[in-house]
């Protein structure tokens, strides 16, 4: 593959990737067009060359492990609390290690988060192991009555690190 150039605009802590192009001299009259119309304070267009980099590293035997963060909303109603799992299905980090161990993430009482590791990208089990933690913690809270305690009860009953 040869190289790219990638369309962009934006000031240096919020740039924005527009696409791409096969060669410099359509990147050029690209943004030249689109920079035409724009005013003093617009974010002008540029573009950057951008290599193929496929053949620097053979990455054909690296393995990667993923860090899956499932984050649940507390919903006040009155004495209880619901849970709503937020709909975030690409909320996950990816490393080269080994698996490490599932750990509570709770600030306030706003919401509650689940860091997971996996040897996956699919949510699908994460979610399910997720949601089984969080019915638990929904027996704690009845029972104890304080999302606090409740959350260091299932810390200790599965032996999971609480992050606070």
């Amino acid at each position: 593959m040869k190289d790219i150039y990638v369309i962009i605009s934006g000031g240096w802590d919020d740039r924005t990737l527009h696409g791409f192009v096969n060669d410099r001299d359509t990147a050029r009259k690209y943004c030249a067009v689109k920079n035409q119309n724009l005013g003093p304070l617009d974010d002008l267009f540029g573009c950057c060359k951008l290599s193929d980099l496929s053949s620097d590293i053979d990455v054909s035997k690296v393995v990667l492990s993923y860090k899956h963060e499932v984050v649940f909303d507390f919903k006040h109603d009155c004495e209880d609390i619901d849970f709503v799992m937020r709909d975030e299905k690409n909320r996950f980090d990816y490393y080269i290690g080994e698996l490490k161990e599932t750990s509570i993430l709770f600030r306030g009482f706003d919401w509650i988060a689940f860091n997971i590791y996996s040897n996956t990208e699919n949510r699908d089990t994460v979610e399910y192991i997720a949601k089984s933690l969080v019915k638990r913690l929904s027996e704690l809270n009845k029972d104890i009555n304080n999302i606090n305690d409740s959350i260091r009860a299932l810390s200790k009953e599965t032996g999971l690190e609480l992050l606070a």
